[in-house]
């Protein structure tokens, strides 16, 4: 190499430190499945539970069914590892599953097996050669002797237990039953349950985590009442996916904008000529817009069912047209479709339609494409269009229909009804952001609807106001979803039904949220999954691809971060143990972790989209768009300010932490744009 050469490489080392270090986060997991268990999608048990904790750790979830097909070892580099939870200990091809795995164990994927490894037997229930089992083994660093299995509570006891890990939210008293000689040998593991039989003294390692990945015997990792389907965590499903994949990075975070818990609100069009039983008069449609939609400065996304105008008789359809087409006027309001004859059941050999139109038969285009087109030739205002759909009935749509929204661009949403509250008090009930069908995701709302909690719409009619408990518990002490006031126009048709909405929304009002649409959230679901994150070093972490999602979040984690060394990064918050950081856009942004607190003026919160963000010395210049109310605090202040609020000229003063808060109520509905200037005032601190 010419001298030249060397000065050259040694300069650009020094202006890059640690780049060419640099490495990917791999964020994808592989959750192998059988199909052949899944009688419904009830039972596949790593959607139903696992995906949830792996999301919010910033993994994204893929499944295969491995009865049918196993990946080869290039399209196996894509993943960071493997889950399972198997029912059972039979699968097709079991040997070849078996090697498959041991493979990938030995090529450096971690694995989380939960219950059943799921190949002792194949299909016709011949046994695994011991060889190929010994391999695997060998290579997951276990030993397993299956002549020691037990059921029998009588005979089991427990030797340890980490109750943070193994009995999360349901005691293991009076409950242990299974036993299989399961013993790791990795003399770095950590057995966080260790189980004995009394009558053999055999010793079951039954909840470990290791260099190889980690396992939970069967039972130990969910309580499942087989009479009432209630269930309980009784691992710590953060914790645990956690130590298996690692944990120390920034993650997409889809909960949150600069610090403040995302808010939406979306109505199902179901009901909205149904008269209301407040006067006796009123369709309730008209109803939602005389007393939420315009009473209420919130975002809302409002869908209709086309069927309703179908058949809407000749007294009632100029009103209803014109109820529809206020209410789409209105600027907190973004059209939606809920359908054109309201699919209730969307598989193709069950079928079943809510409404019988003349002349109409099933396809997407005519279902989804079309609804949407006869909203915005009929409905919407010059300036709005509708491109959003919310999956209707049994919210299970099938593989054509979700190919038809992702060919055609068109949003969707609906299913998944998480609930966490008094009666199902457990992260088990929150589900997923996505449904995974043939490769397509629908996206899942992020709370329940008032059907859930009103028995079907049979009473109580009160039943909503449960909703805010959910609320409550996927915020603290874990912030797992945003807020999502979700129901339907009929939800009008009660005045104790619409009182509760009313108060639902009163209680949003008392939280720090920042608004958006529902096309809003489905933009940050979508970042989620397209971010890339790439450690240069501990500290240092590059984000692109992150298109609308601007937020990530770094757990476990009480430093700072280095704003003025930071790119892209308008400052950051500490909220419940977690580290939010703000992107200002969704190109490229450098991350820059320290144990120093920063000198220089940051963004702590803001409870909407911000741009143009620019700190000059002490000043500091931007712009906030939101809806009903103004808030933002920013940190690394001094003294008093001189500061231009949407044309208003105010002093703000920092505190004695350095911060100055500003929060006051917006007057226009809808949202908009606020221009935010400080200057520092000369002569120093008042």
């Amino acid at each position: 190499m010419s001298h030249f050469k060397s000065i050259f490489l040694l300069a650009v080392l020094l202006v890059l430190p640690g780049t060419l270090f640099a490495a990917e986060i791999n964020r994808n997991i592989l959750a192998v499945i059988d199909f052949s268990e899944l009688k419904d999608e009830s039972y596949n048990l790593i959607e139903k539970f696992a995906e949830t904790p792996l999301n919010h750790l910033g993994f994204k979830v893929e499944y295969v069914d491995v009865s049918q097909y196993l990946p080869d070892d290039k399209e196996m580099t894509k993943y960071a590892g493997i889950v399972s939870w198997f029912l059972d200990n039979q699968l097709k091809g079991a040997p070849d599953y078996a090697r498959w795995l041991t493979r990938q164990i030995l090529n450096g994927k971690k694995v989380a097996a939960i219950g059943n490894f799921g190949f002792f037997t194949d299909e016709k229930g011949e046994e695994t050669p011991n060889e190929v089992m010994d391999e695997f083994y060998k290579a997951f660093q276990i030993s397993y002797d299956w002549h020691e299995r037990s059921d029998s509570p009588l005979l089991i006891e427990v030797l340890y237990k980490d109750p943070k890990m193994t009995e999360f939210e349901r005691k293991l008293s009076n409950e242990l039953t299974n036993f299989e000689k399961i013993n790791v040998l990795d003399k770095q593991a950590k057995v966080y349950l260790k189980l004995k039989r009394k009558d053999t003294g055999a010793i079951c390692d039954a909840v470990f985590i290791h260099s190889k990945g980690g396992a939970v015997l069967s039972d130990y990792a969910i309580f499942l009442n087989p009479e009432t389907f209630e269930s309980r965590w009784r691992i710590d499903p953060f914790t645990f996916f956690a130590k298996i994949f690692g944990s120390d990075f920034p993650k997409p975070d889809i909960t949150t904008i600069n610090g403040v818990r995302m808010f939406m609100s979306h109505i199902d069009g179901d009901g909205i000529r149904n008269i209301s039983d407040i006067d006796g008069k009123t369709p309730s449609g008209k109803v939602a817009y005389d007393e939420i939609f315009t009473k209420f400065n919130v975002p809302v996304s409002v869908s209709v069912v086309i069927g309703d105008l179908v058949l809407a008789q000749r007294g009632e359809r100029e009103a209803l047209f014109d109820t529809i087409r206020k209410i789409f006027a209105l600027p907190n309001i973004e059209p939606a479709s809920h359908g054109w004859a309201h699919p209730l059941v969307w598989d193709e050999k069950r079928r079943s339609m809510a409404y019988d139109l003349k002349g109409y038969f099933y396809s997407p285009q005519n279902e989804i494409g079309e609804s949407l087109k006869y909203i915005n030739e009929h409905l919407v205002p010059k300036g709005k269009k509708a491109n959003l759909f919310f999956w209707t009935g049994n919210c299970r749509p099938d593989f054509d229909a979700l190919k038809y929204v992702y060919d055609n661009n068109i949003g969707n949403i609906n299913g998944g009804d998480t609930r966490f509250d008094s009666q199902y008090p457990s992260y088990t009930y929150v589900s997923p952001p996505f449904h995974h069908v043939g490769g397509f995701l629908q996206n899942f709302s992020a709370d329940a609807n008032e059907v859930t909690f009103t028995n079907l719409w049979t009473g109580p009619f009160y039943g909503f106001k449960y909703v805010v408990e959910t609320y409550q518990n996927t915020e603290s002490p874990i912030r797992l979803r945003p807020i999502d006031v979700y129901y339907h126009f009929y939800n009008m048709e009660r005045r104790v039904s619409a009182d509760t909405l009313k108060n639902i929304y009163d209680w949003v009002a008392t939280q720090e949220t920042a608004p958006v649409f529902i096309s809003g959230y489905l933009d940050k679901l979508k970042g989620f999954l397209s971010s890339r994150i790439e450690k240069i070093s501990p500290d240092r972490f590059v984000i692109t691809g992150n298109s609308d999602l601007r937020s990530v979040r770094i757990d476990d984690y009480d430093g700072y971060v280095d704003v003025a060394a930071s790119r892209g990064v308008m400052g950051f918050l500490s909220h419940q143990g977690s580290l939010y950081i703000h992107l200002d856009n969704g190109e490229s942004s450098e991350i820059r972790l320290t144990k120093n607190r920063p000198a220089t003026p940051y963004l702590a919160k803001a409870n909407g989209e911000v741009s143009n963000w620019k700190v000059q010395g002490e000043s500091v210049s931007f712009d906030l768009r939101t809806m009903g109310r103004l808030l933002f605090k920013l940190a690394g202040t001094k003294g008093a300010y001189d500061a231009v609020i949407g044309g208003k000229s105010v002093t703000l003063k920092s505190n004695e932490r350095g911060e100055i808060f500003f929060s006051e109520p917006l007057d226009k509905i809808g949202f908009e744009t606020v221009k935010i200037s400080l200057t520092a005032r000369r002569g120093g601190p008042i």
